[in-house]
C-alpha cells in the first residue's frame, strides 16, 4: 500500500514541477527541473525534521520494542517490534497521503487560475 501511495506522490511531484515549470516566461523545462529539486529539498528537510522532533520529544519510546526479531518463549512465537513498524507504516502511509493531496490542489489551482490552457 505505502509502495502504491509513493508511487502517485511522485507522479504527482512531477506534475506539480511541470505546472511550475510552465509559470516561468523563458526556459521552461529548466524551472520545471529546478522546481522538482526544490520540492525534494523542501520535502526530505521537513521529514529530517519532523524525525528529529519525533525523537527529541521521544514519541517512538511507548510503542514497542524497536529491536526487530523473532523468537520462542513460554510455548509461543514472540515478534518483536512488528508494532513499531506496523505504526511507522501507517504513519507514512498518512504523510503520502497528505502529500497527494497537497501536490494535486496546488497541480490543479496552477492549471485552472494561473495557465492560460485555452
Amino acid at each position: 500500500m505505502l509502495s502504491l501511495v509513493a508511487i502517485a506522490a511522485e507522479t504527482l511531484k512531477i506534475y506539480a514541477a511541470i505546472a511550475l515549470g510552465h509559470l516561468a516566461k523563458k526556459h521552461r523545462v529548466l524551472w520545471a527541473i529546478v522546481s522538482y529539486i526544490g520540492f525534494n529539498i523542501v520535502l526530505n528537510f521537513l521529514l529530517g525534521l519532523s524525525v528529529e522532533r519525533a525523537v527529541a520529544w521521544d514519541l517512538f519510546s511507548g510503542l514497542v520494542n524497536p529491536n526487530f526479531g523473532v523468537e520462542f518463549a513460554n510455548g509461543r512465537w514472540v515478534f518483536e517490534g512488528v508494532g513499531l513498524a506496523a505504526g511507522m507504516t501507517g504513519g507514512a502511509i498518512v504523510a503520502e497521503l497528505l502529500l497527494c493531496a497537497a501536490l494535486f490542489f496546488l497541480t490543479r489551482w496552477i492549471l485552472k487560475n494561473k495557465l492560460n490552457l485555452e
